[in-house]
This record gives structure tokens, C-alpha cells and sequence, in this order.
């Protein structure tokens, strides 16, 4: 399945096909359509930190730190399962749009500058079943990477291809997802102090 991911993600970072869809603040957020799926988004930012902290906050204490950042973040599990990691992360719906929750497999790759690489698929696991009130969603891709610029700067990007379920267009999910994309970015700068 990591081959699979990382395949599919080498393809969409070699295309000239992203189209920029809001710049602030040293940001960028971007799409790429994706031709019989959900787009893909990117994100992109330099920070003024180090890579090891914003990498501890963003990718190794995900769970821990989602909900100081993410405002829809209700709850989640983590089983740690040798070289890759199990969640069940769960967010709440604005009407008209029920609760998600998704069921992923994380591959974390630490880098000896402090950055790290996470790369992360939907997955079926019986330890995480259907939870009622909730629509399982899946992510067909999610991959981020801290990568130091210098002792006190680095650059997070990352990109994400999913869905959400039920029967929401993807035309009124994208905006919304880039609008969080730079709230998110906020939330992090103050935790970072960056």
C-alpha cells in the first residue's frame, strides 16, 4: 500500500496541472483535478521554527495536538503497529453535512535534521467499525513533510486527496477545506510561536 501512495504521489508532484487556488500570508493552496475522483490539495508554507518542533506538532503528536489546531476535530485512536501507525480520527458536520470519521494508515519517516515525512491511505480494520451517527469518509492519499530550511526555519507542505462520503459534492467541500487550511496555519504559528 506505501508503494501504491508514494507512486501515485511522485505522478501528482511532477505535474504542471496544479492551479493555485488562494495565497496569503506566505501560503499557498492549490488543486489538482484528479479525472474521475476527488481533487487533490496541496498546501504550502515556510515557517519561522524549527523543523523538529513543528514536525513533533503536526506529524508525531497528531493525536494529542488536533484539536488545539483543527476546530472540527472531535476525537480519536492510535495503534502503533511496528513501522506505521492505525487512526480513527473523527470531525464534526456543519449542517447539512453528518459527522466524519476515517480509519488510515500512517507511514512516518523522521529525517536527521529534525523534519519528517508522513505518508497515509484509508484502510478497512476491524477494531475501528462503523460508528453510529457517523460517515466513514476515506483518504485515497494524505502525505506531509517538514523540511528544515535552517536551524530556526522549515517548510510544511502537504497534500490531500479525499472523500468525504455521503452525498456531498466535491464542489462544496474544496472552499471549505482550504478556508480550514489557513485557519489551521494560524492555530499553528501561535502553538509554534512562529
Amino acid at each position: 500500500m506505501k508503494a501504491e501512495l508514494q507512486a501515485r504521489l511522485d505522478g501528482w508532484n511532477a505535474s504542471p496541472d496544479w492551479v493555485v487556488k488562494r495565497s496569503d500570508g506566505g501560503a499557498r493552496a492549490s488543486l489538482l483535478a484528479v479525472p474521475g475522483e476527488p481533487p487533490a490539495l496541496r498546501f504550502e508554507v515556510e515557517l519561522d521554527c524549527a523543523a523538529s518542533a513543528c514536525a513533533d506538532y503536526t506529524i508525531h503528536r497528531l493525536l494529542e495536538t488536533q484539536g488545539e489546531w483543527n476546530h472540527s476535530f472531535l476525537d480519536g485512536d492510535r495503534v502503533d503497529e511496528g513501522d506505521h501507525r492505525l487512526y480513527r480520527l473523527a470531525y464534526a458536520g456543519v449542517w447539512p453535512v453528518k459527522p466524519r470519521d476515517f480509519v488510515y494508515r500512517a507511514w512516518i519517516s523522521p529525517d536527521d535534521d529534525g523534519g519528517a515525512t508522513e505518508i497515509s491511505g484509508s484502510v478497512v480494520d476491524e477494531r475501528f467499525g462503523p460508528a453510529p451517527g457517523r460517515v466513514r469518509g476515506r483518504i485515497l492519499l494524505a502525505w506531509r513533510r517538514v523540511e528544515a530550511l535552517g536551524p530556526d526555519r522549515c517548510r510544511y507542505t502537504s497534500i490531500a486527496q479525499s472523500d468525504i462520503g455521503g452525498h456531498v459534492p466535491g464542489w462544496m467541500v474544496t472552499p471549505g477545506v482550504i478556508k480550514n487550511m489557513f485557519s489551521e496555519l494560524g492555530h499553528i504559528r501561535v502553538a509554534l510561536g512562529c
